[in-house]
């Protein structure tokens, strides 16, 4: 038995954008977003869709996968992706954003939609005759999280997550730090340079730094891995990883030994992230090594410190069929990181395709499964296999679609060609299941 009215759990990135997608259908939608009364540790804004790690959603050139996720979210008009875009802000060969004004877009869209009944409280039932999309993002509340386990059992995985400090342009002193780019003349970033010594020092102290207790049971994301954590494992992966200076020249053309990036984090061009700088080293340690071990940072407010949570993502291959509909109910679908995915995008992009499972579903059409060409397709492969015995959560990346056995002269051209097989899939499936865009 199949209800008229869909509930969505959750008004993050999938949320928002499977009660976008299913509205625009002409279905109702109960979308329940409990922080207005109980905001978790991470959440500072009272609006939908909050971006809580970064404010980037990587690069946008079509040679990688998440560039190719964006061009596929393009053609089946992602809500997300679109706003992305009408608040970007300057960031390299990455799609950066206004925190602030893309969450608020976001939020009145979908206010201001007849189809869509906002619930501010927290779901805590799943009524197993109601049609309900659970995407309720990675830090679930203990009262839900109660819920979930009735309904899949003791399968809901944990590990951490992190949010980089924050701070103001204001602060920064520029006959240190230097304006760059490392994929174009667009010099988009503020570069920290670091000398040998420099770079020594300021691992030293982030290994040795105090840090807020965790219990030893949880384990570590590692594509958002603490920065004190990388320090501690080895320094070739904070020189190859976020404190590269490849092709961060200062003005004087030469390389630095190490940096520490800033990134753009709003529109007016206030506040900066310290890119891949995410971290659980308590509030007064972070004060300190930004002041005092990053050259050119002396003076600088701290906006937001770096955070370190709980994320929850399910057993997706055991709970979770290929349309990510659970197996024991078919009234009840998952999205987000919840099931297993990593990333901003991937998050909207697995909303983007359970909506359209959804609808297909409340309209007694055959369910729709993307081609593993495609990487939205490819990704939800990966995370739904029941072959897949020990899922680890999981970002876009090139690694997880087929390969080409065509002969390529570089590496570029080969990806160029699986974007143009994907888009080719994609629109044969678009085709194929008369998918309304």
């Amino acid at each position: 038995m199949k209800t008229k009215e869909i509930n969505i759990v959750g008004a993050g990135l999938a949320g928002s954008e499977i009660a976008y997608q299913l509205a625009k259908r002409g279905l109702k939608v109960n979308l329940y977003e409990g922080k207005g009364k109980h905001k978790n540790l991470v959440q500072k804004l009272e609006t939908f869709a909050e971006l809580v790690c970064s404010n980037s959603f990587r690069s946008v050139s079509k040679e990688n996968a998440i560039g190719i996720l964006k061009e596929e979210l393009k053609l089946l008009d992602s809500l997300i992706l679109k706003t992305a875009y009408e608040v970007q802000v300057p960031g390299d060969d990455a799609l950066s954003v206004d925190r602030e004004l893309f969450s608020a877009k976001i939020t009145a869209t979908l206010l201001n939609h007849p189809n869509i009944s906002i619930i501010y409280d927290e779901f805590t039932t799943i009524d197993p005759q109601q049609v309900t999309v659970i995407a309720a993002g990675p830090l679930i509340s203990p009262n839900f999280e109660t819920e979930l386990k009735k309904l899949i059992g003791n399968k809901a995985l944990y590990y951490y997550d992190g949010s980089a400090p924050i701070i103001t342009k204001a602060g920064i002193d520029f006959t240190k730090a230097y304006y760059g780019g490392r994929h174009s003349d667009q010099k988009d970033y503020i570069i920290c340079p670091l000398t040998e010594q420099e770079f020594r020092q300021l691992v030293t102290e982030l290994v040795n730094a105090k840090r807020v207790i965790i219990p030893a049971f949880e384990k570590y994301f590692k594509g958002c891995q603490p920065i004190e954590i990388m320090a501690q494992t080895s320094q070739k992966i904070l020189l190859n990883g976020p404190m590269s200076s490849n092709k961060l020249l200062n003005q004087n053309g030469e390389q630095p030994f190490a940096v520490v990036q800033l990134r753009q984090d709003n529109v007016i061009d206030s506040l900066y992230n310290l890119v891949g700088w995410q971290t659980n080293l308590t509030w007064p340690e972070q004060k300190r090594i930004i002041k005092q071990f990053i050259p050119g940072l002396a003076d600088v407010e701290i906006v937001r410190y770096g955070v370190l949570h709980k994320n929850n993502y399910i057993n997706a291959p055991k709970v979770l069929n290929q349309y990510l509909q659970f197996r024991q109910n078919s009234n009840i679908f998952f999205a987000g990181q919840i099931i297993g995915v990593e990333g901003y995008l991937e998050s909207a992009a697995s909303g983007l395709l359970c909506a359209l499972n959804v609808y297909q579903y409340m309209i007694e059409l055959p369910l729709i499964k993307l081609p593993s060409e495609t990487v939205l397709g490819s990704l939800i492969n990966y995370v739904t296999n029941p072959k897949q015995k020990d899922l680890k959560p999981m970002k876009a990346n090139i690694g997880i679609l087929p390969t080409l056995d065509t002969k390529f002269s570089s590496k570029s051209a080969k990806n160029l060609a699986i974007y143009q097989r994907a888009m080719e899939k994609l629109k044969e499936t678009i085709k194929k299941y008369q998918i309304e865009i």
